[in-house]
């Protein structure tokens, strides 16, 4: 008899670390029948249903309508849907992943309905309380009873905020995973062509809420930005909402600066391959970056993958876009490739359909 998952996504991310335990399941034979449940956080099709046509992943078999609402209504509106799914497939386990939204959707729905909750990436911590994603993710590790970590440094956090206390007393497991995404990159690296570029440019994207909503902020980044370019042309694919926010205010980035539509993962790893740099505030690209042996510029005052700092892989552009030049000279004395390493081995996705088989709540 399989044991039911329901996998809970909604952005571009989570179909993409999903797709590295699709990918592993098709070549297995694991008793795990996983159905898929999309929340539409990223409702822009190349935010969304892109991914499932490049990795060839099935439809979703849930898939809600959030689109145009407010914070509090698309919450409500995933604590139904999630409701009516479970209903219907009886799960014995949420799937969640990453620090969105639809993650803590996902932890809410099984404290509420009495589901256990597996949490693939527990454990991230960047210390920053205006972040919504740390108010999410932190709220989710506290809710799962199967924490499945990508580093270390994640069990530490568990262990500092008295999670794996816990562990010791039988009422969650944690885990040492791996990161779901190295295997992604460990499989697609060979298979990426080659990007014809005339020169060295530097990759950048930027979507953070911190960094797109407050019109003297962006505008800041837009100099800095338009500043870092004079020593290396920018290729920049912009967030649906990092577009709508430079038109709301106005705003512009020099010529050198080259504005482009959403990428797909693939198309993104072969700029990030060719490139000489990446610039980026997403948590998920500082350290694809990394694996693909690129120094990455972390358009942020902090990181969750300190690894990245300790493997001189990456540096901290910080808060204050004026320093963003200054940042990125200290980025040009990094020898490449860069290495990182403590994200286990490339086979997260096994360790973790594994853990989901054993798994059996107390």
């Amino acid at each position: 008899m399989k044991k039911k998952i329901l996998n809970i996504l909604g952005t571009r991310p989570q179909i993409i670390k999903w797709w590295a335990l699709h990918r592993f399941l098709k070549e297995s034979d694991l008793p795990l029948h996983i159905y898929t449940l999309h929340t539409s956080q990223h409702y822009d099709e190349n935010m969304s249903e892109i991914f499932y046509k490049e990795f060839e992943l099935p439809l979703p078999d849930f898939h809600l309508n959030t689109k145009g609402l407010s914070r509090l209504e698309r919450m409500e509106e995933m604590l139904r849907g999630i409701r009516e799914a479970a209903d219907t497939v009886k799960p014995e386990i949420l799937l969640i992943y990453g620090d969105t939204d639809s993650t803590l959707a996902g932890a809410l729905a099984g404290e509420l309905y009495g589901i256990p909750v597996a949490h693939v990436e527990a454990g991230l911590r960047s210390n920053r309380r205006d972040m919504p994603e740390e108010f999410n993710r932190v709220a989710s590790d506290r809710i799962a009873t199967l924490l499945l970590c990508p580093t270390h440094r994640a069990i530490r956090n568990l262990e500092a905020e008295g999670i794996t206390r816990w562990a010791e007393q039988g009422l969650v497991q944690v885990i040492f995973s791996g990161d779901v995404m190295l295997d992604n990159i460990l499989f697609l690296a060979p298979r990426l062509d080659s990007l014809n570029a005339h020169g060295p440019f530097a990759f950048m994207t930027l979507h953070r809420n911190y960094n797109t909503d407050d019109p003297a902020r962006l505008k800041a980044i837009c100099q800095a930005v338009s500043a870092l370019a004079e020593n290396i042309p920018i290729v920049f694919p912009v967030h649906p909402r990092t577009r709508q926010k430079l038109q709301q205010f106005g705003l512009e980035f020099s010529e050198r600066v080259k504005i482009m539509d959403p990428l797909g993962f693939m198309d993104t790893l072969r700029y990030v391959k060719a490139a000489r740099f990446v610039f980026t505030d997403s948590g998920g690209l500082q350290k694809e970056a990394c694996f693909l042996g690129k120094p990455v510029l972390i358009l942020r005052g902090e990181t969750e993958w300190l690894e990245i700092l300790e493997e001189k892989a990456g540096v901290l552009a910080g808060d204050n876009p004026d320093h963003w030049p200054m940042a990125y000279q200290e980025l040009t004395k990094i020898p490449t490739p860069v290495q990182i390493r403590g994200f286990g081995d490339g086979r997260a996705a096994c360790i973790i359909c594994e853990a989901l088989i054993n798994f059996s709540s107390r």
